[in-house]
């Protein structure tokens, strides 16, 4: 059987996943190119090349990637599927998004404070 015929439409495997101390995370956030009413990729037979980031489904289960149910890794008694909490994960992306805001802001100086004229730091000009 196809691994086209064994899927449930689920749309999981099409999740963000983050890789956190060697465990893989499932994110709260969607590929782009998921069909969310359908759950169904709207690029896909040109998915890996157009999306260099989607996996086949064999580096799927070598990396964790499905659900414990999926049934793409029932026959694998000995897989390790992600974390699916995500509370956490959450956090961490409010923060990080924190921080890119921040560092749009002129004032934040996150990337470091700009050289000025006359104190040095102005790569010679002073």
């Amino acid at each position: 059987m196809a691994f086209e015929e064994q899927c449930r439409r689920c749309g999981r495997c099409c999740v963000a996943k983050v890789i956190i101390a060697g465990e893989v995370h499932f994110t709260p956030f969607f590929c782009r190119h998921l069909d969310l009413k359908t759950q169904l990729c709207t690029i896909y037979d040109r998915r890996h090349e157009l999306n260099p980031d989607c996996l086949s489904v064999e580096e799927g289960i070598l990396l964790g990637v499905f659900p414990a149910d999926c049934p793409y890794v029932a026959a694998y008694p000995h897989y390790r599927p992600p974390h699916e909490e995500y509370t956490e994960i959450r956090s961490l992306f409010d923060l990080l998004r924190e921080v890119d805001e921040d560092r749009s802001r002129p004032s934040a100086g996150i990337a470091g404070p700009e050289p000025v004229e006359g104190r040095g730091g102005g790569g010679g000009r002073t």
